[in-house]
């Protein structure tokens, strides 16, 4: 008879070989199972060792880290449920597969079992050509969970360094381009004297153009790393929304005009106070306005409203520009992405601003949907829920 922790030499009559190279260990009382383990389970690659209680099977595998354990649930001094235990409380043996061997119709037991951590069970009678296929799919499953649980670490410290990288990326970018941006403020308000030639001039407003566009895409970038890092953190507050939309309107109004548009603003008379980030809100309609504009025909129009029902609080923004096929829309919602049109690339940009629109919004409980068809314009629409709403502070928009 064998003794605790015994191993198996390979033998010229073992019945079924395995797959893969692979450390047993098989862990039951009965004496006679033990040499038929040694017997059905070993290989010319592999390695099967025995134990004959769990205290013993605790030692082999604190001495010898096995792939995979078979393990009886009933057994003297420490028992099948206690091993489970103690391997699920280590963390070098935290994943360790673990087969439980049980009576056949113990479902009280399985159920136990399966609690403790127990990966998968048999039942005796074994059936050996049985269990060495039922080892072969545990220990294949296991390896793909190590390898998914590794790319997964190494996919994540990526993510981590990518974000870090373009934070500071973005810090280099936009100190000089601040410089930039103020000293062309200079030259083309001319605050020292005039230029000279009114090239120069033209040329001073250029370099400002293309430096605040720059910037802008700058911003995008460096808020899309904090999304990405979990950085990015709401500052809640009540604010009325109908407030915030005057402010925005005021803001894209320069940009609205050199495109010969039209903005028009229709909000209820009485809206309630939005409870969340206003600067979120009001990003988000920058935005999808600036968008609008973008995409936007000379003589177009824009239309934002707000209105109040029982599913929350409704903020739409329409345009009557070039439109986006339905089977497009996805891609806007896309980072980086764009949609092909005649006019899609009159202005070039990074394709950030839908995309963390929705996630802005999304941050505050809330749904960005898109509606449009090719040549009859866009509508996006914002929808706050009602949680995020204070009815009872009720306030005059007009």
């Amino acid at each position: 008879m064998t003794g605790p922790a015994d191993t198996a030499t390979p033998r010229a009559g073992f019945f079924y070989v395995l797959e893969e190279p692979l450390k047993l260990l098989f862990v039951d009382d009965d004496p006679i199972l033990r040499e038929f383990a040694l017997v059905h389970l070993a290989s010319e690659q592999g390695e099967v060792a025995v134990a004959e209680d769990g205290e013993a099977a605790l030692k082999a595998i604190a001495g010898n880290l096995p792939d995979l354990v078979l393990l009886d649930l009933q057994m003297p001094k420490v028992d099948g449920f206690a091993v489970l235990k103690a391997l699920r409380a280590d963390e070098a043996t935290k994943r360790l597969p673990v087969i439980v061997i049980t009576g056949r119709d113990d479902v009280v037991a399985i159920d136990r079992a399966f609690s403790e951590g127990a990966t998968s069970f048999l039942v005796k009678p074994i059936n050996w050509r049985l269990l060495t296929y039922q080892i072969r799919f545990v220990a294949r499953a296991h390896r793909t969970e190590i390898s998914l649980t590794a790319a997964s670490r190494a996919a994540a410290v990526a993510s981590e360094a990518k974000a870090r990288f373009l934070a500071a990326m973005s810090h280099e970018l936009r100190t000089p381009l601040n410089a930039v941006i103020g000293f062309s403020q200079i030259l083309s308000g001319q605050a020292l004297g005039p230029l000279g030639h009114q090239r120069y001039l033209e040329y001073a407003r250029d370099i400002q153009d293309s430096g605040t566009h720059l910037l802008s895409l700058i911003n995008d970038v460096l808020e899309l790393s904090r999304a990405d890092s979990g950085e990015t953190t709401l500052h809640e507050e009540a604010f009325a929304v109908g407030e915030v939309i005057d402010q925005v309107a005021h803001m894209v109004m320069p940009q609205v005009k050199a495109a010969s548009l039209t903005l028009s603003i229709n909000c209820d008379a009485r809206l309630p106070r939005v409870l969340g980030d206003r600067i979120r809100i009001r990003q988000v309609l920058i935005n999808l306005i600036s968008n609008a504009a973008k995409f936007t025909p000379e003589g177009g129009q824009i239309f934002v409203s707000a209105h109040h029902a029982e599913t929350g609080l409704t903020i739409t923004v329409r345009d009557t520009g070039i439109g986006i096929a339905e089977e497009d829309i996805p891609k806007a919602l896309d980072r980086f992405s764009q949609v092909d049109g005649a006019l899609a690339r009159k202005f070039e940009g990074a394709g950030l601003g839908l995309p963390l629109s929705k996630e802005f919004v999304e941050m505050l409980d809330g749904q960005l949907t898109i509606a449009s068809r090719v040549g009859a314009g866009t509508t996006v629409t914002v929808i706050l829920p009602p949680s995020r709403l204070m009815a009872e502070r009720l306030i005059s928009q007009g």
